[in-house]
């Protein structure tokens, strides 16, 4: 059985939500309307985001995010119910 998930990219808080099917809306990344770099390695609602951002999910369920402002494209990985972010 599929999951289907809609990621949202709400540029104006700065952060990433996920939509399941369930509709139930949960943030999986970013710290509301705190522009920057910050987070990597840790869990990924204690990262910082600038600029607009493009979103890619990879055959395995990595998410993909371009960070424009911060020059990186950094990924989401989602294990055991908990993402982290590099």
């Amino acid at each position: 059985q599929s999951i289907q998930v809609l990621f949202i990219y709400e540029s104006a808080n700065r952060i990433l939500r996920m939509n399941l099917t369930s509709n139930f809306v949960e943030t999986i990344a970013g710290i509301l309307r705190i522009p920057g770099f910050a987070g990597d390695g840790f869990s990924a609602l204690n990262a910082s985001f600038v600029g607009e951002n493009r979103l890619f999910v990879s055959k395995n369920g990595n998410l993909f995010v371009s960070d424009n402002f911060n020059n990186r494209i950094r990924v989401i990985y989602f294990t055991n119910f908990n993402e982290s972010i590099d």
